[in-house]
C-alpha cells in the first residue's frame, strides 16, 4: 500500500531504468540543494509506486515518479519504462553470396538497426521489408557509385530512402554517453578495429584485423554486457560464434576506441531513435 504524498496517486507503476550517470534521486519532487538523497548510475532501475504531476516543473513537465514510501523521487525526463523485453531485430549476416558480401559490414549493421529503429513495422513504401543487406548495397551504388567501403552517413542516407529511418550520426561520442544513450532505449552501427576481437572466442574471421561495424542492441544490467550483432557471425564453419552475442562492454569499448579518427575516451556511432517508451 502506497503513502500517497505530494499530490501522488497511484498511477505509471512498473519498474523504470535511470538514463544518465549523476542522476539525484530526491527526497520530494522538487529541485533543492537539501533534497538529494544519492546519485544514481544509468541503468539503475527505480520501482515506482506513486506518481504525481504537481512537483516542480522540468523540461516542461511537472510530472515525478516516486517510491510507495513517498521518500524517494525522480523526475520523468531522467527515467525510462523498462519494457518486458528490449525489441530485438533480425540478425542479418554480410556473408550471403552477394558481390560486395565481405565489404557489406554497414549494410547488414544498418539493416538491423533500421529493423530495431521501426520495431519490426513495415513503413509500406514500394521497398522491400525486412531490410536487407544487398537492398541497402545497391542504393548506395545508385547514389555513390561501385566502391567497397561504406560510411555510416551514407548508409543513413540509404535506409532514410528506403525504409523512412533517421538515423542520428555522431562522431567522438564519450563512452559514458554512448553507454546512456543505449540504456535509455535506442541501438547503435558502430565501427570497431577487428584486431581487438580477433584473439577472443568472439572473433567470426579469423586472419581479418582490419575496420568493421557491428550492431549494438541493448545492454543488459546484470553484468553490464551488451549484446552485439556483427555481420561477420554467421557459424559458416565451427568456430565461428553464430548471431547475436553478448560481449563484454570491455571488449566493445576497446574495439571501438581502436578504430581510426577516434579521439581519446570516445567512440563514433549511428543512433536508432529511443523504441523503448
Amino acid at each position: 500500500m502506497a503513502t500517497l504524498r505530494y499530490g501522488g496517486y497511484v498511477g505509471r507503476i512498473g519498474t523504470y531504468r535511470v538514463k544518465g550517470d549523476h542522476t539525484n534521486q530526491r527526497s520530494s519532487p522538487y529541485i533543492r540543494s537539501n533534497n538529494v538523497v544519492r546519485q544514481l548510475s544509468a541503468g539503475t532501475l527505480f520501482r515506482n509506486g506513486q506518481t504525481t504531476d504537481t512537483g516542480q516543473l522540468v523540461n516542461g513537465s511537472r510530472r515525478w515518479y516516486g517510491s510507495s514510501s513517498g521518500t524517494l523521487w525522480l523526475h520523468s525526463s531522467v527515467v525510462t519504462k523498462v519494457s518486458a523485453m528490449v525489441y530485438r531485430p533480425t540478425f542479418r549476416k554480410q556473408g550471403d553470396g552477394s558481390r560486395y558480401q565481405w565489404s557489406n559490414c554497414n549494410p547488414a549493421s544498418h539493416a538491423m538497426a533500421a529493423d530495431r529503429h521501426r520495431r519490426g513495422v513495415d513503413p509500406r513504401n514500394h521497398h522491400g521489408w525486412k531490410p536487407t543487406p544487398v537492398e541497402i548495397r545497391n542504393r548506395l551504388i545508385a547514389v555513390y557509385g561501385d566502391r567497397n567501403g561504406t560510411s555510416l552517413p551514407q548508409n543513413d542516407v540509404a535506409v532514410q530512402h528506403l525504409y523512412l529511418v533517421n538515423m542520428a550520426v555522431r562522431y567522438n561520442v564519450p563512452w559514458s554517453s554512448f553507454r546512456s544513450m543505449i540504456i535509455s532505449g535506442r541501438g547503435a552501427v558502430v565501427p570497431i578495429k577487428y584486431s581487438v576481437i580477433a584473439p577472443t572466442k568472439y572473433d567470426a574471421s579469423p586472419g581479418f584485423t582490419g575496420g568493421h561495424a557491428v550492431y549494438v542492441n541493448e545492454r543488459r544490467s546484470s553484468d553490464g554486457r551488451f549484446l552485439v550483432y556483427d555481420p561477420l557471425a554467421d557459424g559458416r564453419r565451427r568456430g565461428i560464434p553464430k548471431g547475436p552475442q553478448w560481449w563484454p562492454a570491455s571488449l566493445l569499448q576497446r574495439a571501438a576506441y581502436a578504430y581510426p579518427g577516434t579521439n581519446s575516451g570516445c567512440i563514433h556511432a549511428s543512433f536508432t531513435k529511443d523504441t523503448e517508451p
